[in-house]
């Protein structure tokens, strides 16, 4: 089984998350009324009512991604 990669979170701004992967951006989250969720491939996107929950989907994702490699 391969073992998914740590996804590393950064801040640059007040209203914006991203993801990375071995310094590859993945996916960024942006607030506003809620936390959007969105990969840079576009296979995944959501709506959540927490960041915690926003980060879980990306988390989950990128499980998936590894297991089915």
């Amino acid at each position: 089984m391969v073992q998914p990669h740590s996804i590393a979170w950064e801040h640059p701004n007040e209203t914006t998350w991203t993801a990375d992967i071995g310094g590859v951006d993945i996916g960024t989250i942006h607030v506003g009324a809620q936390y959007e969720l969105e990969t840079v491939s576009g296979q995944i996107r959501g709506s959540h009512n927490s960041l915690s929950s926003a980060q879980a989907q990306l988390d989950a994702w990128n499980s998936w991604s590894a297991q089915a490699q």
